[in-house]
Order: C-alpha cells, then sequence, then structure tokens
C-alpha cells in the first residue's frame, strides 16, 4: 500500500499504474513489431525495396510526403534513393547484429558464471579474466578488436559481444551464488544430485527469466554500439548498410534534408526504448509471480 493512503485511494493508484503499464508494453511491442515487420514485408516487393539502392539523382534529396508520395513517402537521399526502402535495407542488418551480438555475450557469460559459482578454481580464473576485461572502456575494446579481427559480420559480433561478456558473467555468478542458498537447491543437492545434474537441472532454469532480461539490456548496447560505430565508419559495408551508416551519410546534409538524420535516429531511440520496456516488463513480472 502507497504510505499515507487510503486503502481505496491505493487500490485505485495500482490500478492505474497497472493500466499505465500494460499501455506503454503494447506500445513497445507495437514498435519493436513494426520495426522488424516493415523489412520482412518489404522482401515481398522487391521491385520498391531495390529502389533503395538504385540511383537517381534527378530526385535527389526530395523531402518527406512531397513529390511522388506512394512511392517516396519518407522522400530520398543524397544520390536520390528512396529513403523508405533504405531504411529496410538496413534494418535488418542492423537488428540481426545485435541479436548474433547479445547470444554470443550471454549464453556463454552464463555458462561461464555459473561454472565460476560452482567450483572455487575456476571462479579465481574466470573472475581474473573478467575483470582484466572490464578495466578497459567497452568502446575501446570494441575498437581493438575490430582492429585485430578486419572488417566483416562476424568481426562486428565479436566485437560487441567481447564487452558485454565479462558483465554478464559476473551477474550470473551472483545470482547462482544466491540460489545456492535457496531451500530448493538445498533440497535438490540432498537427494544426492552431481554437481553437473545441479547445474543443469536447478541453476540453468532459475537463470532463465534474469537473464532473458539481461538479453534485452544487452541487445540494445548491442544495436546502440553497432550504430556508433556504422556512424565513425567501421560499421557494415555500403552496400548493406545499418541505420548508423544511414546516420554518417546524412549528417552532412542536416540542414537541407533533416529527414536524413532523424529517422534512423528514431528507428534506434524506438527500438532501443521497445527493447528496454519489454525487458522491465518480464523483470516486474516475474517480482509479482515470486
Amino acid at each position: 500500500m502507497e504510505r499515507g493512503l487510503r486503502p481505496e485511494m491505493a487500490g485505485a493508484v495500482f490500478r492505474f499504474r497497472g493500466r499505465a503499464w500494460s499501455v506503454l508494453i503494447a506500445g513497445a511491442v507495437g514498435a519493436l513489431g513494426f520495426v522488424v515487420l516493415v523489412p520482412l514485408s518489404a522482401h515481398f516487393f522487391p521491385g520498391w525495396l531495390d529502389s533503395g539502392l538504385r540511383l537517381d539523382p534527378a530526385r535527389r534529396l526530395l523531402s518527406p510526403f512531397g513529390g511522388d508520395a506512394p512511392r517516396l513517402w519518407l522522400g530520398t537521399d543524397a544520390l536520390g534513393r528512396n529513403f523508405a526502402a533504405r531504411l529496410c535495407v538496413a534494418a535488418p542488418n542492423s537488428l540481426l547484429l545485435a541479436f548474433g551480438a547479445a547470444l554470443l555475450a550471454v549464453i556463454p557469460g552464463a555458462v561461464f558464471g555459473a561454472l565460476a559459482a560452482t567450483s572455487r578454481f575456476l571462479d579465481v580464473i574466470l573472475m581474473r579474466f573478467a575483470d582484466a576485461l572490464l578495466t578497459l572502456p567497452p568502446l575501446v575494446l570494441a575498437l581493438a578488436l575490430l582492429t585485430l579481427s578486419g572488417p566483416g559480420v562476424a568481426g562486428l559480433v565479436i566485437a560487441l559481444a567481447v564487452p558485454e561478456f565479462p558483465r554478464v558473467m559476473r551477474y550470473a555468478r551472483v545470482l547462482c551464488q544466491g540460489f545456492a542458498c535457496e531451500p530448493w537447491y538445498e533440497a535438490a543437492r540432498g537427494l544426492g544430485l552431481s554437481s553437473w545434474r545441479l547445474l543443469v537441472s536447478q541453476m540453468f532454469p532459475a537463470l532463465l527469466v534474469p537473464l532473458a532480461v539481461v538479453f534485452g539490456q544487452v541487445f540494445a548496447i548491442a544495436l546502440l554500439v553497432e550504430s556508433l560505430l556504422g556512424f565513425l565508419g567501421l560499421g557494415l559495408p555500403v552496400d548493406s548498410p545499418g541505420w548508423g551508416s544511414l546516420l554518417a551519410e546524412g549528417r552532412g546534409y542536416l540542414r537541407v534534408a533533416p529527414h536524413l538524420v532523424v529517422l534512423p535516429g528514431l528507428c534506434i531511440a524506438v527500438t532501443i526504448f521497445s527493447v528496454q520496456v519489454l525487458a522491465d516488463s518480464v523483470r516486474w513480472r516475474s517480482r509479482e509471480a515470486y
């Protein structure tokens, strides 16, 4: 109950909060679904999607909702390419890179964190390794890894995942150490299960909900860093751009064609906001369940 509120007033406040939170979650799901489904649906219209790659200097820098509105409803870029189609071309590149980096950071991080929590020897080695990685700023570490691996999708995924790996590992370790003090874990250990069976049957299932929240956070960070690397010219190649690359292309035309910067930035911001809201909703729902 809210402090200082009568019971009926507190109930009204809680109901309002629940409705507002539901509306926010629905909006986040809708926004994220739009971002994901638009590029997928665009592949069913390859002619329109190819207009994001075709050069047409006669239509360069058209403003949104001007000129040929049915086909160029978000205008064109400096080379006359359909900017709406170009955003759709860039969306899968940015989203898949961030998703792959989140998988590469969360799954091994959870496994090694759980191993560190169950073995003192591994705990010392893995935590010192994590401390060494955490001494470097994430962006500096990503740039160093990208320089070593060279350009390419694999190098980008590794450069995005490695800075987040030690954070996920330390978080999973702390969670598993807490789980080891729970009655349900003590009961499972009392049944005579081996350390490996305890890890697989007890620890990993208990980690699923917390790691779902962490996955959303790592995904958002990876998308932001990937956009920053693309903005610096270190991201995907020109023939398969990401949202950060579109930002870099449009910054020279900010005064005459602001939509070239505003629209990719809005895609990045809406996606990150949606993922964060969904991650927060998972965390709060899990707290209510327990």
